[in-house]
């Protein structure tokens, strides 16, 4: 990423853009903004309103972008530059390409040309307007995932400009929708599904389809990274840093973690009624190289299932498989077949 910045002592100069033409109303209203598309936390959550789009671009009104809490509880850091107000350009660009994309995207700045910054880390300011105008790079190429130039402004309570974003760029891929579930809601959300079909001897299926390598490795690993952080516990997350080795081994190794973990959170949800995040449960080997589940649940929700993980890799996925018949269930799960 390659960032110019210009920054000044003065709100800067009246020049603002322009009023979008034939706004569209947007369809969901400030509550389902952050429970509809974006997956970020309460401090970064800085859009409020959306005041209307166009093809043009799209026009917001903010928060009042408080640091406060943003390191430390009760405390307000101490910041040249507020990123919590510099996110919502990219929040901005986002919510323009879900009124013609959907849900199942990821877009990042690639690059931005220049910034100019007319105060010091503005916050805790109320009547904050941002305003963001695209463009096509190339103006033959006007597909939703065509590179695109996006100008920012933002605007205080009085009118002055805060900020100024030039030439901002972004990079678009589609993502599955399942990812999209766990990535905005890890509790929730779910990347497989049981079988209505594949069950014998008594035992459920839980089916969980890989993605492919290609989707895995784009962006150095981003979406197998954001994933990881999704699913994995605190000592997992450490190990999951600690791997080397190619995209699929990596793939291998979260996605088998993943299906284990659905099946036995589905499991106990069945069994108690209370459903539990993914990094509740924490998949460890027995001497022998076996998987074990542990948790805080284990003994005080309910005991833990017994595990057999086969490896046996293929694209389509693999397969866990329950025993619903038994008073300690066993759990069986073979990558190969349709993660379960």
């Amino acid at each position: 990423m390659r960032v110019r910045t210009v920054s000044g002592n003065s709100f800067g100069s009246a020049r603002t853009s322009g009023s979008l033409a034939s706004t569209r109303a947007f369809p969901w209203n400030g509550g389902e903004l952050y429970s509809t598309g974006m997956f970020h936390g309460p401090v970064f959550q800085s859009v409020r309103q959306i005041e209307g789009w166009s093809g043009d671009g799209i026009d917001a009104t903010l928060s009042d972008v408080s640091l406060d809490g943003f390191l430390v509880d009760g405390a307000t850091p101490a910041l040249v530059l507020n990123p919590v107000l510099l996110d919502a350009v990219g929040q901005l660009a986002a919510y323009w390409t879900a009124q013609l994309a959907g849900t199942d995207f990821n877009c990042f700045p690639s690059t931005i040309g220049r910034i100019e910054l007319y105060a010091s880390c503005p916050a805790g300011l109320q009547g904050l307007v941002l305003k963001g105008r695209q463009r096509p790079i190339d103006p033959s190429a006007d597909g939703i995932a065509a590179p695109r130039s996006w100008r920012f402004e933002c605007l205080a309570g009085d009118g002055g400009v805060l900020f100024r974003v030039d030439d901002l760029v972004n990079v678009h891929f589609e993502v599955p929708h399942s990812f999209y579930e766990v990535r905005r809601d890890p509790r929730l959300g779910l990347l497989g599904q049981a079988s209505p079909t594949a069950s014998f001897d008594g035992m459920s299926v839980w089916q969980l389809p890989h993605f492919s390598e290609a989707f895995c490795a784009q962006s150095n690993g981003i979406f197998l990274r954001i994933l990881a952080h999704a699913l994995l516990s605190f000592d997992e997350r450490a190990q999951w840093r600690g791997l080397t080795g190619s995209v699929k081994r990596r793939r291998q190794w979260l996605f088998g973690r993943a299906a284990i973990k659905e099946a036995v959170r589905v499991l106990l949800y069945e069994q108690t009624g209370q459903l539990l995040y993914p990094s509740d449960i924490t998949v460890v080997h027995d001497a022998n190289g076996a998987p074990l589940v542990d948790g805080w649940w284990c003994g005080v929700l309910a005991d833990a299932p017994h595990v057999l993980l086969s490896r046996r890799e293929v694209d389509a996925g693999g397969r866990v498989t329950h025993a619903r018949d038994r008073s300690r269930p066993s759990l069986s799960i073979s990558p190969s077949i349709a993660i379960g």
